[in-house]
């Protein structure tokens, strides 16, 4: 990221990162290029349905569903059930582990915008905080 934004001029950066991995990356560039910097947090998965029971899944139910099947309690049909619904579209962990833990503490630090750390991925709030990263990108570089 430095980089790129040294080596292209760039006069202000939005990163967009969607896991814990990459979250840290982000914000020690943005606190070593000295120019204006937002992240964007890419955003939370919503939970899945299990078409058979309606009940909510997430991506602990894909990994409890092995020990599930491995001690016979439910079918090989079942399990990829659950594994084919736990993790139905894009975004991080949809619980509050290492990556929505790490937007938020972003977020409390200042780094992202407020209440950006919780919006699901494929949110209409996170399409509008997306355009407000521009338009707040906008106003620190006047």
């Amino acid at each position: 990221m430095e980089t790129t934004m040294g080596g292209q001029w760039y006069d202000g950066l939005i990163a967009l990162p969607g896991c814990d991995k990459n979250m840290p990356g982000c914000i020690m560039a943005m606190g070593r290029l000295n120019r204006p910097g937002i992240m964007v947090y890419g955003g939370t998965i919503r939970a899945g349905k299990q078409p058979s029971s309606g009940e909510s899944l997430d991506i602990v139910s894909a990994f409890q569903s092995y020990g599930q099947y491995v001690y016979e309690k439910i079918t090989e049909e079942e399990r990829k059930e659950i594994i084919q619904h736990s993790c139905p579209g894009q975004g991080a962990c949809g619980g509050m582990y290492t990556a929505n833990t790490m937007a938020t503490a972003i977020e409390a630090l200042g780094m992202s915008l407020p209440y950006s750390s919780s919006s699901p991925a494929d949110s209409k709030e996170k399409k509008d905080e997306c355009i407000a990263a521009g338009e707040a990108m906008r106003r620190l570089l006047e």
